[in-house]
């Protein structure tokens, strides 16, 4: 959707490279959050992020990715509250949206376990304030995107190269 205030509202087709453009912010935000999130977490955060997994788990068993991604949108949110930085926790919120038919495609697959997998050693790094191991974690979670990004381009016949210039076809 795009729109102007009190002018329009529209529905924007989806650009790959808008797509890319989201992908990178988003993740270098999660980093960011979970970079200030980790030495403020509580007991009670940590808990809810364990939670939200073990949410996220059962919604991949029961092979239903918009509960999947509503977990995974709850485990993302503690070190987004805990960070305490809106601007961040906004410029999440803006582009976000971007990226849910990607982590839908994700989490409808098989690698979807390796994010369950991956969000348990988050929070495990986490709980040990370990904030360098968090944050590559944290970049690994949103950089298992970027396949489906590609696999998307691909299905999609756009064929853009990872800087958004088209690729090469055969006799071109």
């Amino acid at each position: 959707m795009v729109s102007k205030p009190q002018s329009y509202t529209r529905v924007a087709p989806v650009v790959a490279r808008e797509i890319r453009d989201a992908l990178a912010v988003v993740q270098a935000m999660h980093a960011l959050a979970v970079r200030a999130a980790v030495p403020r977490l509580t007991g009670d955060d940590l808990a809810r992020m364990r939670a939200a997994n073990d949410a996220f788990v059962r919604a991949l068993d029961a092979e239903d990715p918009a509960a999947a991604v509503a977990a995974d949108d709850a485990l993302h949110a503690v070190p987004i509250v805990a960070c305490g930085n809106e601007a961040l926790a906004e410029t999440i919120r803006r582009y976000t949206p971007l990226l849910r038919r990607l982590e839908r495609r994700r989490f409808s697959s098989a690698a979807a376990r390796a994010s369950a997998a991956r969000h348990d050693a988050l929070i495990d790094a986490c709980a040990a304030g370990d904030t360098e191991t968090a944050v590559a974690l944290s970049g690994a979670i949103w950089g298992g995107l970027e396949a489906e990004a590609a696999a998307e381009e691909e299905a999609a016949g756009t064929g853009a190269a990872r800087d958004g210039t088209p690729a090469r076809t055969a006799g071109s």
